[in-house]
């Protein structure tokens, strides 16, 4: 069907929309010095990131910048849009695996939402519970845990009852084996391919947001320009969702601690230890740049209404209550 991947039928539906994700990051390019973008850096307080896209980026890019069908691809075959008619999008959480997240009990206002996607592996429920919740309606795997997931072996948590998994991969191989594969007998779920115009439109956005910070003169903190999935699913439910609440971005501060049940732990880039498949320690990936990603989710936050941040300092929020 039209949800497996980066097809030629795929692609023939990006071009009839007119869509190119290069084109418009060219386009972000080619106007880091105009009037536009300085004027809506200068601006004070400074322009929010979708105040800052409108004024660098022609109407007919913004229109497509965040694809219809959210997540997943805006055709599907009777398992996308079984899911599609399934979901609500009332009020939505996205959670990040920041180590952040170990510094507020934000469990039970996680699971008060009508719509929760998590990252990868992060586990749920038991001792962090109280802090990062248990409800599950999907989860968005990387390019590495795609591959294993497709292959038919165990990811290292408990996968939660009915999940869908997003697999964030191009790897033609990877889809067509999840497409064979048996996810949906063994947990109730489906295995959807993660949209990678979500990807494009995030791309697009990380890079107008470096710009403005570029005109500013102001950090552009370390990494590379590949947005991670948390902040394409951001950006994409940010336009989909009546409500947003993002908890568990930004990294905590240095020599940071937190208490989990008796025991006393630093805090670290994620709230728990992920091993890659050669037994490593996960210690973030340099593609992506977490402070540029943090700052432009704050600036997000500022310019939507309907957008939260949920974190540190953000205590007194009722936003951030269930």
């Amino acid at each position: 069907g039209g949800g497996s991947g980066r097809g030629s039928n795929a692609k023939e539906e990006e071009d009839e929309q007119g869509w190119d994700p290069e084109h418009a990051l060219r386009t972000v390019a080619s106007i880091g010095n105009s009037s536009a973008l300085i004027a809506a850096c200068r601006a004070r307080p400074p322009a929010g990131l979708w105040t800052l896209l409108e004024a660098m980026l022609p109407k007919t890019t913004l229109t497509h910048l965040i694809p219809g069908g959210g997540l997943f691809g805006s055709k599907g075959d009777a398992a996308t849009e079984a899911l599609r008619g399934t979901l609500d999008y009332g009020s939505c959480a996205v959670v990040g695996n920041s180590g952040v997240l170990l510094m507020n009990e934000y469990g039970e206002a996680i699971d008060a939402h009508s719509f929760v996607l998590r990252m990868n592996v992060a586990p749920t429920g038991g001792l962090v519970r109280k802090y990062v919740g248990s409800k599950t309606h999907a989860r968005v795997l990387n390019n590495k845990w795609s591959r294993v997931v497709s292959n038919g072996e165990r990811l290292p948590v408990k996968i939660e009852p009915g999940c869908a998994l997003l697999l964030r991969t191009t790897d033609a191989s990877i889809l067509e084996n999840a497409a064979r594969g048996h996810y949906g007998q063994n947990y109730g779920g489906v295995m959807l391919p993660f949209n990678y115009r979500a990807v494009g439109g995030a791309k697009v956005a990380l890079a107008a947001y470096k710009g403005c910070l570029r005109v500013r003169r102001k950090p552009l903190g370390r990494g590379g320009d590949l947005p991670s999935a948390g902040f394409a699913a951001a950006l994409a439910l940010s336009r989909i969702c009546s409500k947003l609440r993002l908890f568990g971005f930004g990294l905590p501060p240095p020599g940071a601690t937190t208490q989990v049940g008796d025991k006393k732990q630093a805090m670290g880039y994620q709230y728990f230890v992920e091993r890659n498949i050669d037994g490593s320690l996960n210690a973030g990936s340099p593609a992506h740049n977490f402070d540029l990603e943090f700052a432009a989710l704050q600036s997000l936050a500022r310019n939507v209404k309907s957008v939260t941040m949920c974190g540190p300092g953000a205590e007194g929020n009722s936003e951030c209550k269930p």
